[in-house]
């Protein structure tokens, strides 16, 4: 049923473009929908292990690789492929893996230390790797962060440690990040509708390698992921490797790149929820037998 959902929000972004110039809100919509994960996000620094490095610094070289390797094909789907292999681990991710009966806080720590890790090194990333600074410092980068990712973090775990009452009212609202996630895909197909339509001239054909290499990126995580934890880890490792913060990687392609390079992250969603799906069905058969 949300998979329909996720392809209505596509579909009217992509038709009612005149919504881009809300296109701002997805900084604080991603802010909020950060916030409503991160209170019930129980972690244990106990848990950390090898492997987290291993993603963290996974996540790094895969997205370093691809833009090099594209680069010389085309430059715009090489920063789009590779802003979506960069993207950490997702706050949904906790979530599959509880479904998939697997090994829930070592994730959940995985979504903290991926998330932390990206977000502190792209505001050097962009402009060292894809020479790009749109003349916006380093520093701007870095108060951006602040408001997505640390402000959020924060306020969670004050409310989780000294606000209990609080935290319970704040968890009537159980649909809240659903919402802001639904909100953030509309928002972002109305900019990047407006975008195709009326301020880039780039062919039909990139647009369909954005898509292709979207999905190549999809398959190749979950599977690297699944490598980097072969031992005893492969389930865990391989969504916390495959299972991507696509708003993350929206909200930098639209803010610091262009809204072209956001087509990535967003055909990605389709591309993991599909192949999520997968997995969940092919779970189900092997607990039936």
């Amino acid at each position: 049923m949300r998979s329909i959902f996720l392809i209505l929000a596509i579909v009217l972004g992509t038709i009612f473009e005149q919504a881009s110039s809300l296109a701002f809100m997805i900084q604080w919509l991603l802010a909020a929908m950060l916030f409503f994960s991160f209170l019930n996000l129980k972690i244990s620094a106990k848990l950390l292990s090898a492997e987290h490095l291993k993603v963290s610094i996974g996540t790094l070289v895969f997205g370093t690789l691809v833009f090099y390797a594209l680069k010389p094909f085309n430059e715009s789907v090489a920063i789009s492929a590779s802003i979506i292999a960069l993207a950490p681990t997702a706050i949904a991710a906790p979530v599959m893996a509880n479904l998939l009966k697997t090994n829930v806080a070592w994730v959940a720590l995985s979504t903290l230390v991926t998330n932390a890790v990206v977000a502190a090194l792209l505001p050097f990333y962009i402009p060292l790797v894809y020479g790009i600074d749109n003349h916006v410092s380093t520093i701007t980068l870095l108060q951006s962060l602040l408001i997505i990712f640390i402000a959020p973090f924060s306020l969670a775990l004050v409310i989780q440690n000294y606000a209990p009452k609080l935290l319970n009212f704040l968890n009537g609202f159980k649909n809240a990040g659903f919402i802001l996630f639904m909100s953030n895909i509309f928002l972002a197909s109305a900019k990047s509708s407006h975008f195709l339509q009326f301020e880039t001239q780039e062919s039909l054909s990139v647009i369909l390698m954005i898509s292709f290499f979207s999905a190549l990126v999809c398959l190749s995580s979950f599977s690297i992921g699944r490598f980097l934890g072969r031992n005893d880890k492969a389930i865990e490792t391989s969504l916390a490797f495959g299972q991507k913060n696509t708003m993350f990687s929206v909200w930098i392609a639209l803010t610091y790149i262009n809204p072209l390079v956001s087509l990535a992250p967003m055909s990605y969603v389709l591309f993991q929820n599909s192949y999520l799906s997968y997995l969940l069905y092919k779970n189900k058969k092997q607990m039936k037998r």
